[in-house]
């Protein structure tokens, strides 16, 4: 797995998005499996890395929502 810069999953369309968000999170599965079964997973800080991607898509993807009804003062 190669390193997502923030700056190229701002640049992402929402469904690329959604595909990449999809495909990690049955990787981070396959990652905690391992961990779980007591096997040594081939990298270590995988799983972590994983974990800190998923939550920069999640983030990102929350910021570029439009707010449904903007606050009228």
């Amino acid at each position: 797995m190669a390193i997502t810069r923030k700056n190229q999953l701002k640049e992402m369309t929402k469904e690329a998005l959604q595909n990449k968000l999809k495909e990690l999170e049955e990787e981070k599965s396959r990652e905690k499996a391992l961990i779980k079964t007591n096997k040594k997973p081939s990298n270590p800080g995988k799983y972590k890395e994983i974990k800190k991607l998923i939550a920069r898509i999640k983030t990102i993807h929350k910021t570029t929502k439009k707010p449904a009804n903007p606050p009228n003062k």
